[in-house]
This record gives C-alpha cells, sequence and structure tokens, in this order.
C-alpha cells in the first residue's frame, strides 16, 4: 500500500482540492550467492529497471568466498549496490539476517526482499505487484508465481511438510498435494523463498529466518511463524522464472542438510502449532501473465 503526501497551494493562490502524490514503497533486497557471481549481472539490471517502487539498496552477500564487482554498465544505479563478504561461510538465513540487518541500520525501509541470484524479474512491475501485495492489511509477505524456462508453474506453494507427504511427492511427483477444493483453487501452507516480499515490520516482528536451520526448512519455518501471528501469505499478480537448483537430490552433503533441516522442523513448536492452522486458499486464476517485458 504506497503512502501519499499532500501538495499544498502557494501562497496567495486560489487553493485547489489537495491532490494526494503516491509515494512507491521502498525496498532493500537481499541475494546471496553461493559461487553464483555469473548470474548477479543480469538479476542487478532486471532491479534496476523496476518501476512503481523505490529499491534503496541491494545486499549481495558473497558466500563462497569467490571475486565479484558491481558491473560498470549499470552506471549510478551500481552505487546502490553493496557487497558483503562474511569471514566464514554461513548458512541461507542468517546471511540474509546479517543483510537486511545492516541494511536497516542504513535506511528504514517500507519492505525486505529475499531474492535468489538464479531469478529473473520478467516484467518491469514485478516489485511494484509484490509490494503492493505485502503492504495490505493483515498481509505477512506476499510472493509470485514462479514458473521454469519452458514456461511451466513450480511448485513453490506448498502444504506442510511430513514424512507422510514427503515419500508421496517422490513417488508420486504427478498427484498436487495442494488439491483444489474447488476447479480454480488451491491449498497453500508455506512458499518458497526464492522470491519473498515482506513488510519490514513484520520482518522484525518475527525476527527474520531462524539461523539454527544452515539449508533447507528456513522457509517453512519463517512462515509457520508468520502465519502464527495470524497474518497471511499473499500470492501477488506477477511471477518470476526461477532456476531451483534442487541442489538436495544430487549431492550427499546437502541432502544431509536437508534431513537435518527436517528433523528440526517436525520437533519444533512453532510448525507443531502452524499444522493446526487451515490451509490458506490460493486462486490460480488470479495470477496475470500478460504483462510488460523489460526491454
Amino acid at each position: 500500500m504506497s503512502r501519499t503526501e499532500t501538495i499544498s497551494p502557494a501562497i496567495g493562490a486560489a487553493a485547489p482540492q489537495a491532490q494526494p502524490m503516491v509515494v512507491p514503497p521502498t525496498l532493500w533486497v537481499s541475494v546471496i550467492s553461493h559461487g553464483h557471481h555469473a548470474m548477479l549481472g543480469g538479476l542487478l539490471s532486471e532491479l534496476a529497471r523496476q518501476r512503481g517502487v523505490t529499491v534503496v539498496g541491494v545486499l549481495v552477500t558473497l558466500n563462497a568466498g569467490e571475486q565479484w564487482h558491481v558491473p560498470e554498465a549499470l552506471g549510478p544505479w551500481g552505487r546502490r549496490v553493496h557487497i558483503l563478504t562474511p569471514d566464514r561461510p554461513r548458512g541461507f538465513g542468517a546471511n540474509h539476517n546479517a543483510a537486511i540487518e545492516f541494511a536497516l541500520g542504513e535506511h528504514h525501509t517500507d519492505c525486505v526482499v529475499v531474492l535468489n541470484p538464479d531469478v529473473q524479474l520478467p516484467t518491469i512491475d514485478t516489485l511494484s505487484h509484490l509490494a503492493h501485495a505485502a503492504l495490505r492489511p493483515s498481509v505477512g509477505a506476499a510472493y509470485p508465481r514462479q514458473i521454469d524456462a519452458e514456461g511451466g508453474t513450480q511448485d513453490h506453494e506448498r502444504r506442510w511438510p511430513s514424512p507422510v507427504s514427503l515419500i508421496l511427492r517422490h513417488l508420486l511427483p504427478q498427484v498436487d498435494q495442494g488439491a483444489a477444493l474447488e476447479p480454480d483453487e488451491h491449498l497453500v501452507d508455506w512458499v518458497n523463498a526464492a522470491c519473498l516480499v515482506l513488510p519490514t515490520t513484520v520482518w522484525l516482528r518475527v525476527g527474520g529466518f531462524d539461523e539454527r536451520y544452515y539449508m533447507y526448512c528456513e522457509d517453512v519455518d519463517l512462515c509457520a511463524r508468520i502465519r502464527l501471528q495470524g497474518l497471511a501469505l499473499s500470492s501477488a499478480n506477477t511471477e518470476v522464472v526461477h532456476g531451483a537448483e534442487r541442489a538436495s537430490r544430487r549431492h550427499w552433503r546437502h541432502l544431509s542438510w536437508h534431513v537435518l533441516s527436517l528433523m528440526r522442523l517436525w520437533s519444533s513448536p512453532s510448525y507443531q502449532q502452524a499444522r493446526q492452522l487451515p490451509a490458506l486458499r490460493q486462486s490460480r486464476a488470479a495470477r496475470g501473465n500478460s504483462h510488460r517485458r523489460v526491454a
């Protein structure tokens, strides 16, 4: 929800009816690179072209010790990019928490954006749709529809994970675990954090990510704690392209992190309490696909 300012008439002039001037929502964007520096230039260019919001700055955390510099092609906008280099590799949540804490210490914004480096913003109003959705009353976070490079919808909206649901997910991947109650609706408990926009007040209230999750399930836990505040996850009328690497299916180290995170999640009070909440109804038909492409 955009802020408004009233423009006052000049002294001695006739007083016309005051016209509100819409002030775009302000955002900090946090991006973590685990050797994804080749993707950063394109993502930053897409962020620089966003309209309807003010991107105050972008925090790029280089978590794998890589060498990277802000592309000169960004021109003056490149001064909004802050490069953070932790002294040792940290988890997904810890890196985002540290970056956003630094950012808000510099400048308070309306929203914070958690964004993966392998996400593409195909339209110039993607962040505007997300920020306005996030700032609606009773919303804790907003997210876009996620598609792959071929245009297929990814499984970014999910039901709470359980041993049974994970077995079904891998043995019967064609079965929609968020089965629709109506032809144009499906049920959602949580969404992944590849592209997530939160009001700053909500981020501060829930305390960001739980850093005890090194990788995996920190987004499930965050959504659980947001929903326990009585706030909704809002599907914005926009979409992004997401690479979705799913490293835990290819690397034993990532698989071990995933299993450990699941064990922590299933024993956490927030997960146990959130499972008692009714699932959110999300409409498939409400998502629009006909937006302006970035030139």
